[in-house]
């Protein structure tokens, strides 16, 4: 896992609070674990729990899971629970059927430790005022 794995989860949650923040009634919440962006509509796109952070153990993911259910039952309207797998302990696809989780989707992103030099040089910009 990287620094930038972490960046990356975090931007995603602060986007979501961003949109989520946008309905009336959203709920917004942090747990230790757990990021919580409801905006209470019937998209579940828009209804994200998402795991914050590496889960050491199988009995921390299932208490991680358990207040997911917690917060999810303030939504009246389905849910997506986003997990980094690289972020998941050992055991996590029991922990996953006993919680009768789901793959819904890939969500992805990319991340990097440092970018490799650009292959050519920048063209030349023309910046003009513009005015009507």
């Amino acid at each position: 896992m990287t620094l930038a794995t972490k960046d990356v989860v975090s931007s995603f949650v602060d986007a979501w609070d961003y949109m989520t923040g946008q309905y009336p009634g959203h709920l917004h919440a942090r747990t230790p674990g757990l990021a919580v962006s409801l905006s209470q509509t019937n998209c579940s796109f828009f209804n994200m729990l998402v795991v914050d952070r590496p889960i050491d153990s199988a009995a921390e993911l299932h208490g991680v899971f358990a207040e997911a259910r917690r917060q999810d039952a303030q939504c009246p309207h389905d849910s997506m629970v986003v997990v980094c797998p690289e972020w998941l302990p050992d055991g996590a696809e029991a922990v996953l059927a006993d919680h009768r989780m789901v793959h819904f989707m890939n969500m992805w992103g990319m991340c990097a430790d440092q970018l490799l030099p650009p292959r050519r040089s920048p063209p030349a910009l023309d910046f003009r005022l513009a005015a009507d």
